[in-house]
């Protein structure tokens, strides 16, 4: 979660309220925030509260962390396919906490969140916990190019560029990510089941996916 806040004062004052749904591309859409001179306030991943980086604190938690006035700025936040983003959690996450393979994980998804809602840096909580009435949605799978400064610049009347400069970055990042990615092999294939048992956890989200 981040409050990229522009520099200036009066009217050409901007700062945009990004509450961080992890697994969502938050760090890359950062860079471009700073990229085009936005500083990032609250993106600190080292502090945490309920054993959740401050990034990635859902409404829940950040509409009791910050005031009324912050709460009230031009917001926005990314979301993505819910099975997606559940395997890119879980590739990353399997290894570090010791999780069962993929399936077995799945078939105890619903009694192993209600017991630890808050686990796993909120990398499991359903997307449309993180989100508040007004807030601007864009689809991760839109990708993050001029098309996407274009919307930020139409909704919070900015002027951030996709340069080559920020382009380089955005792809260096997506090689970065990928080897790691692929580093956390994947020995199970998901089951047929498991994607039905994943799409009724989370269909809030695809209900949130579909009417954005």
């Amino acid at each position: 979660m981040s409050f990229y806040y522009n520099g200036f004062v009066g009217p050409e004052r901007r700062v945009i309220f990004h509450p961080h749904i992890p697994r969502t591309g938050g760090r890359f859409v950062e860079q471009i925030f700073r990229h085009n001179n936005f500083s990032p306030h609250f993106d600190y991943y080292d502090q945490k509260v309920e054993n959740v980086s401050l990034p990635h604190m859902d409404k829940e938690m950040y509409v009791n962390f910050f005031d009324e006035e912050s709460l009230q700025l031009p917001c926005f936040t990314v979301i993505r396919d819910p099975v997606d983003r559940f395997i890119s959690a879980y590739r990353v996450t399997k290894k570090i906490h010791s999780l069962p393979d993929i399936n077995s994980f799945i078939k105890n998804l619903s009694s192993f969140y209600k017991k630890n809602p808050k686990s796993l840096d909120n990398f499991l909580t359903p997307q449309y916990k993180f989100i508040k009435k007004g807030m601007k949605l864009w689809k991760f799978e839109h990708g993050f190019d001029q098309k996407f400064c274009d919307w930020i610049n139409i909704n919070f009347d900015t002027h951030l560029v996709y340069d080559h400069i920020i382009e380089k970055k955005y792809n260096d990042l997506q090689k970065e990510k990928l080897e790691y990615e692929e580093s956390c092999v994947l020995k199970e294939k998901l089951t047929l089941f498991s994607k039905f048992r994943l799409i009724k956890f989370y269909w809030k989200d695809y209900l949130t996916l579909l009417l954005s």
